[in-house]
């Protein structure tokens, strides 16, 4: 059954004006500890939005943030009874909805590739899907704004994650920012990038978010064709912020974490198009040979680049593939 329990218990919470004692404590209750963290606000900073959504007294001077996160919860409280209708509707057809998803995103996938048991968590993370190992978060207000076909499609994005997870043990996104490591060489990021292209790359062939055309999230569609249109010059910035040599200097660090910061906001893009050139020329057992071998995937890549006058990956990159990969 869809789990939306903490959802409703915060929806709930708002509806009634609830202190910060008593928002304190849903935060702390699973599932909800993850959705400020998953989100990159700080918890006393959140809890400060969370009262002010309670409470219209406090909306003034919040930040430009701030009037976004109310407006999320307001408009979350306003349609608690369709997401209920919606709850209730989708729960008897989760098992369908799930096979039909991942019979999509086998096409990408190795043949030994399985789904299992598997979470479906309604969680407010402003808008958006995401994995966490063998769980799917889905945002409330989004499923309502994609309804059973486009839940159904984004699941298919999702389920690749996690079907790559059940192959290699590799959790791409972790809910928990504080279990990631911190990167320590120019190597780690160099892989971390190879793999989220990789990863992202190849769900998007399964489904990428512009093939769809919702108000709600038209914004984001139209910077992500942007992006995509814009593939031979990220790809070619991606790689001169890879092999800068400030990496390896003193400031290494701080240098590191912005670097994994702009590769990683870029994966989608530059990784569907990589994804899409390889099947466009080599076909989908290509594609799907390459889900856990980031280093195939840009060796994959830089074969077809080099036949069809694509945009190209530096030799050296290539050469450190590979011996990562040895």
């Amino acid at each position: 059954m869809i789990d939306a329990r903490g959802t409703f218990d915060l929806v709930q919470a708002l509806q009634s004006g609830a202190e910060r004692e008593e928002l304190d404590r849903l935060l702390n209750e699973p599932e909800l500890d993850r959705m400020l963290p998953a989100v990159g606000i700080p918890r006393d900073l959140g809890l400060q939005m969370f009262r002010a959504a309670a409470d219209p007294t406090r909306r003034n001077g919040l930040s430009e943030l701030g009037q976004f996160v109310v407006s999320y919860l307001v408009d979350l409280v306003e349609h608690r009874s369709a997401l209920e209708s919606l709850v209730r509707d989708l729960s008897p057809l989760e098992d369908e909805l799930l096979s039909t998803a991942f019979e999509r995103t086998r096409q990408f996938l190795p043949k030994e590739s399985r789904l299992g048991p598997i979470r479906l968590v309604v969680l407010p993370i402003g808008y958006d899907f995401r994995t966490d190992r063998e769980t799917v978060y889905m945002d409330p207000l989004a499923m309502l704004a994609l309804g059973y076909d486009g839940i159904r499609d984004t699941l298919t994005h999702e389920l690749h994650h996690v079907a790559r997870y059940r192959l290699t043990g590799e959790a791409l996104t972790l809910m928990r920012p504080e279990e990631e490591r911190p990167l320590s060489n120019p190597s780690e990021l160099f892989r971390e990038w190879l793999t989220w292209l990789e990863a992202e790359g190849i769900a998007d062939c399964a489904h990428n978010m512009v093939e769809s055309d919702l108000p709600i999230f038209r914004d984001a569609i139209e910077q992500r064709r942007r992006q995509m249109a814009e593939f031979p010059s990220l790809l070619v910035e991606a790689q001169e912020r890879l092999l800068d040599p400030r990496l390896e200097s003193s400031a290494g660090a701080s240098a590191l974490e912005g670097t994994r910061v702009w590769v990683r906001n870029l994966a989608h893009p530059v990784g569907a198009r990589m994804a899409g050139e390889i099947l466009t020329r080599c076909g989908r057992e290509a594609v799907a040979d390459c889900v856990g071998h980031p280093g195939e995937f840009l060796r994959r890549y830089a074969e077809v680049a080099r036949a069809h006058d694509l945009a190209r990956v530096d030799p050296r990159l290539i050469a450190w593939a590979e011996g990562s990969a040895a």
